[in-house]
């Protein structure tokens, strides 16, 4: 994974180098068209064996992440919310063949189908599955917010019955890596979406308020 971080982050870097070589290359056209002596020739050579070189190491770079990216496997979880209480409803994880069997999980997925929104959310890794393979993974992380009702346990033989946890008990939970270390965002997450719900019903009782008055 460190491999893989690195190279994506000197891709990058020399990505946005070639742009700084390119924008020079026009400065030096327009300092030569102001009519200012310069050896425009050698600069430009200059600079391009730089852009040169930058492209080469690119090259070798995107073979690092391509290799990395070849068989990428996308998961998405959504934690159930409830609205009266704002705790979360996770489950137990049953299924034997799964590497995060025994752990307490949301609802949780293969990514099958094109989501617009799944790079907003997206959170990356990399593991070895319990096929044996070391794969780069990324995950996208949600929440919904729901009635307190008990949601309907669809695979039994997979996960056991739904169980309602405050937030504050998560860090106390084995969670998945995905979750353990985005714990505090998914929590911030949750909490401002309840204060922006209160402040909206604010709002609303406010206007009643006033409209009765004037009545």
């Amino acid at each position: 994974m460190e491999e893989y971080n690195s190279a994506k982050t000197n891709y990058q870097m020399l990505n946005s180098l070639i742009s700084s070589y390119l924008s020079l290359k026009n400065s030096v056209k327009s300092i030569d068209e102001y009519g200012f002596t310069i050896d425009v020739k050698t600069i430009n050579t200059q600079i391009q064996t730089q852009i040169d070189i930058n492209l080469n190491l690119m090259k070798q770079y995107r073979k690092v992440i391509d290799r990395y990216e070849e068989d990428i496997r996308e998961f998405i979880l959504c934690f159930l919310v409830e609205k009266d209480t704002k705790k979360v409803r996770l489950s137990r994880q049953i299924n034997l063949t799964k590497d995060y069997c025994g752990f307490i999980q949301p609802i949780c997925g293969l990514k099958e189908t094109p989501d617009k929104s799944f790079e907003d959310c997206v959170r990356q890794g990399y593991k070895e599955f319990p096929d044996r393979k070391n794969c780069l993974y990324r995950t996208a992380i949600y929440f919904s917010i729901i009635d307190s009702i008990v949601p309907q346990r669809i695979e039994p033989e997979k996960n056991e019955e739904w169980i309602v946890y405050d937030l504050k008990e998560l860090s106390n939970l084995k969670v998945t890596l995905s979750v353990e270390t985005n714990l505090k965002q998914i929590t911030e997450a949750i909490q401002n979406e309840f204060k922006r719900i209160s402040r909206k019903c604010k709002r609303v009782n406010i206007s009643k308020t006033v409209t009765n008055s004037n009545i």
